[in-house]
């Protein structure tokens, strides 16, 4: 009796370990990363392909009918988030094409974020990466969507500009962020470059898969809506849009691609 429950706790032990070894190999690989692309409607709720192990970040873009507006995900949970969308006039967005990236961060891989709330001008910091990252942010006040930006983005920081759809400075937004250094492991792309609204935006080389881009836009730190349309595996056409509904030109823009499996 005694060898038999002998070999039966062996057993289970070997079993904690073939888990555990399993769990790291797990942690070893790609981030946990979920993305979308659909049309939906302001106040609407997102749902994930599956639930999270954690409540992740999510950022998003969007545009309708090719012309970005403000977007940004509320109530973020393991298993879905509603959507925020407004328009140059404040006003709610139906029926618009939503792009979105929810992930938990993961430093080891280059990929890291937060949700946290945030004033314009307010530096944000983090623990310094190997390189500064590609950063895009999202904010809203009051579940209205608001647009924002990353300025001065360094290794270990960035400050966030954030204003209504008036130019006005914000206080106190909730703000969610994604910062990324691109790698064959984590396999996202990215890029922070000084744009103008249509652009063709080209790399090599291509996701492989259905590819999502999430973007965010400044110029002389008045943050503006941006979006990507007509999506391709190497790139896309670039939507910039000014507070007063103006194309925005000239504008530091970054951008943050992924393909999911």
């Amino acid at each position: 009796m005694c060898k038999r429950w002998m070999v039966f706790l062996s057993l289970v032990a070997l079993a904690v370990i073939s888990t555990a070894a399993m769990a790291a190999v797990l942690d070893a690989g790609p981030p946990p990363v979920m993305s979308g692309i659909a049309r939906y409607s302001d106040g609407q709720t997102i749902t994930f392909p599956r639930a999270f192990r954690a409540v992740p970040v999510v950022v998003t873009s969007a545009q309708m009918n090719g012309k970005a507006v403000s977007s940004c995900a509320l109530n973020n949970s393991t298993a879905n988030f509603q959507i925020s969308l407004r328009d140059e006039n404040k006003a709610p967005v139906q029926g618009a094409w939503v792009q979105w990236i929810a992930f938990i961060p993961r430093t080891d891989v280059k990929v890291i974020g937060g949700i946290q709330k945030a004033s314009n001008g307010q530096h944000i910091a983090f623990a310094a990466m190997s390189a500064v990252p590609v950063i895009v942010t999202n904010a809203q006040i009051g579940g209205k969507a608001l647009n924002s930006s990353a300025v001065n983005s360094a290794a270990n920081g960035f400050t966030i500009v954030i204003r209504n759809q008036d130019n006005a400075p914000i206080v106190d937004a909730w703000v969610q962020w994604m910062a990324v250094i691109p790698t064959p492991i984590n396999r996202f792309k990215a890029q922070c470059a000084v744009r103008n609204s249509g652009d063709n935006v080209v790399f090599a080389p291509p996701l492989v898969g259905n590819p999502v881009y999430v973007l965010s836009a400044q110029l002389a730190m008045a943050p503006m809506a941006a979006s990507a349309v007509n999506n391709r595996a190497d790139g896309f056409k670039l939507s910039l849009v000014r507070h007063d509904g103006s194309p925005g030109h000239n504008a530091w823009t970054s951008w943050i691609g992924y393909a999911g499996p």
